[in-house]
């Protein structure tokens, strides 16, 4: 049935603002109501115009995930309290566009996203990926036609009337041949509304978005300078899974720089494992090797791809996306005098709908605090704010300058007082610290014997093994020499030297620590890598451990936070104070790994309930973190895919695997590579988030704490 009407001053329908008009389709027969149809309808364009999407005649970015039918309790039944809760954490992450990733999703979840604003690609239930792209390929077959017909006309009948739907998508991983040309051909017989789009056609002519998956950076970038008739969109990149999703903010700034690029789609939504119980009552999440007969083939974890856990959960990755996915830009003009500029990036919205709120922080203390007057900011425009950011520098103290976006009132499933967007930004204002008079502090002395040297001063003592290299706790592998010195009356220093082999017992490198103890108890520890031999293996992290007694277990610092934080996944991790138990700081990925991580850490105290334990300040960043486990709990020598017929299988799968152990253990490190964010088989982490360099050094100095004393003002010491 079809009918054409003018209907005068209508509300457009869009992600940001959903207007629904309700139609109601009545059947008689004679006089008689036999039948009354109800059906949601939004009015809005979706084309390709000049090159790009246009949602009602604006230029829309597909800030998107890819979702699949998973419920962790039912598999892939999946019921509306937990669509809705999607919905929610979708929309509060600033995602607006979802592909329902490889088939349509059952009707109630196209009647939330029409009433709750979300775009949609409609994906046909077509896969052949086991048939390969090429000559067998199911899409070259016409013997096949009619079933793909059947599965795309299906799919556009059902959901034709949907809003919420503004891509057709022919499949997925099958080829491209003449049966995806006749589905395309069908499509744009039948509907003149919405573009079409299929992966596997690449640039031919049955797509009208160019819509690969995983292209790099550099790919995207190239395209978009030959200004393209088509937009580019990746239907799947930046594969989150387990510890993952770096580099997200590149991708973006590329994005945001060419017209002809306009977003992509995550892989994907939701980890698909299964709630289990252990023989202990502990509850996990199974995945793939966990089913059937050991003689079964899995892919194990390749189907932990999520931006959120089995329950929805919102893993450290998500609080990423959300920043780099923010409609809200803050950019700096001039922090001097505290103007920045605010742009509007939403494509209807106005910025009235929000109220902006900042902070000056000084030492995790807020120094100054306002709010922004009402802007009236339409999108796509820009308007420069100042902000009285003048303070009295103290010695030693950093100062960033906070701005968040929160919203006035209830939108979509999100309350009123919602955060949707912030930025951090460094005050150029800083009052240098004096340095301390070492010959002030107190006299030490050293006592040396063939195994061991302690060095003791006023109210301390720091004792060295020197056959086994460690420092109380620190541990760093065999030791070629040892050197003792006492510099003066009032200062020590012990001198490590390393030599690090291979299985063939041949130095491949040097290492060099120096603990440098003075008599007002602080520890400065030099550390020097070089590598002795050309070809070795790049390095994944550089850095020292410490073990402490499991009693201490309370962390604080000043660094990027709260969440984990990597060189390449660190935006939306503002620079603070933080407090918190050691045991928080685990994140447990379903299959277990590094987690955790801290990034920009000026200085870290771990110590007991009371405050007594152990201050470590950065000369001057450290990356930092602290668990109740060795990094060996997380790993697993054997991938998780492994779990073949014949072969060892995989420890530590599952987070019920991983034990707390009697300790704490505390890791002081220079960096470590990013977690990378391309893809999970093959790509690498980003250069410029790498370890590649042959020699590394850093300094951090150590000091024991006791209850009372202020971490803040001892971490500015200066010596």
């Amino acid at each position: 049935m079809v009918f054409d009407a003018s209907i005068p001053n209508v509300k457009q329908w869009s992600a940001e603002i959903p207007n629904l008009y309700e139609l109601l389709i009545t059947i008689k027969n004679g006089g008689n109501v036999v039948e009354v149809v109800k059906q949601d309808v939004g009015f809005r364009t979706s084309e390709i115009k000049n090159g790009n999407l246009l949602i009602n005649g604006k230029y829309v970015y597909l800030k998107g995930a890819n979702i699949h039918e998973h419920n962790d309790k039912t598999g892939h039944y999946q019921d509306k309290e937990t669509m809705l809760l999607d919905i929610k954490t979708i929309k509060a992450h600033n995602l607006n566009a979802i592909r329902t990733s490889h088939y349509p999703e059952p009707e109630l979840w196209y009647e939330l996203c029409n009433k709750y604003g979300l775009y949609l690609i409609d994906e046909a239930n077509i896969e052949s990926h086991g048939m390969g792209y090429g000559p067998k390929s199911l899409a070259k077959d016409s013997t096949w036609k009619e079933a793909h017909l059947y599965r795309t006309k299906n799919m556009f009948e059902r959901d034709k009337n949907q809003p919420s739907v503004i891509i057709w998508s022919l499949g997925n991983e099958a080829g491209n041949g003449v049966n995806f040309y006749a589905t395309y051909d069908y499509l744009k017989s039948v509907d003149i509304t919405r573009p079409v789009q299929y992966e596997g056609a690449r640039l031919d002519t049955n797509t009208d978005i160019f819509c690969p998956m995983y292209a790099r950076i550099h790919n995207m970038e190239e395209y978009a300078k030959t200004k393209p008739e088509r937009p580019l969109i990746q239907c799947e990149y930046a594969h989150a899974m387990g510890n993952s999703v770096g580099n997200l903010q590149d991708y973006w700034d590329v994005i945001e720089k060419y017209p002809a690029l306009q977003g992509g789609f995550i892989w994907d939504w939701v980890d698909q494992g299964l709630l289990a119980t252990d023989s202990a009552g502990v509850s996990y999440w199974k995945y793939g090797g966990d089913f059937g007969p050991d003689t079964v083939p899995s892919d194990g974890n390749f189907c932990l791809n999520g931006l959120v856990n089995p329950d929805r959960t919102p893993k450290p990755h998500l609080l990423e996306v959300k920043k780099v996915y923010q409609y809200i830009g803050f950019t700096p003009v001039n922090l001097k005098n505290g103007t920045i500029s605010i742009k509007n990036k939403y494509a209807f919205l106005n910025l009235s709908n929000f109220n902006f709120e900042w902070e000056i922080i000084g030492d995790g203390k807020i120094v100054n605090s306002g709010k922004l007057d009402d802007l009236n900011l339409e999108p796509d425009q820009s308007i420069n704010v100042t902000i009285p950011v003048q303070v009295q520098a103290e010695a030693g103290v950093e100062y960033f300058l906070s701005i968040k976006a929160k919203l006035k009132n209830n939108w979509s499933l999100l309350e009123a007082g919602a955060e949707m967007a912030a930025e951090q930004f460094e005050l150029p204002v800083f009052a240098p610290v004096t340095k301390v008079n070492k010959a002030d502090f107190a006299d030490v002395s050293l006592q040396e014997n063939e195994n061991a040297v302690t060095i003791t001063g006023e109210g301390f003592s720091v004792a060295f093994d020197k056959k086994a290299g460690i420092m109380t706790s620190f541990k760093k592998g065999e030791t070629a020499s040892v050197t003792v010195a006492q510099k003066s009356k009032n200062t020590a220093e012990v001198v490590f030297n390393f030599d690090l082999v291979n299985d063939s017992s041949q130095v491949i490198a040097n290492y060099k620590s120096v603990y440098t103890i003075y008599g007002s108890g602080d520890v400065v520890v030099d550390n020097q890598f070089k590598m002795t031999q050309k070809e070795l293996p790049e390095i994944v992290r550089m850095g020292m451990n410490l073990q402490m007694p499991r009693n201490f277990d309370q962390m604080s610092w000043l660094g990027r936070g709260p969440q984990e934080s990597y060189q390449d996944r660190k935006s939306g991790a503002f620079v603070g104070l933080y407090k918190g138990s050691v045991a928080d700081q685990f994140w447990a990925y379903v299959r277990p790994q590094e987690n955790g991580n801290k990034t920009d850490v000026r200085w870290l105290t771990i110590t007991d309930q009371a405050g007594n334990g152990l201050l470590f300040a950065g000369l001057p960043l450290l990356e930092v973190s602290a668990h109740h486990n060795v990094i060996a709990d997380f790993e697993s020598d054997i991938r998780s895919f492994d779990n073949q017929p014949g072969k060892t299988p995989a420890i530590n799968r599952h987070i019920n695997d991983v034990k707390p152990r009697d300790l704490t253990s505390v890791n002081i490190d220079y960096k470590q590579m990013g977690v990378g964010g391309d893809d999970s088989w093959g790509a690498r982490t980003h250069d410029q988030y790498r370890l590649t360099d042959k020699e590394y050094s850093y300094s951090f100095r150590m000091k024991a704490i006791a209850a009372g004393d202020t971490a803040t003002e001892l971490a500015k010491v200066k010596l």
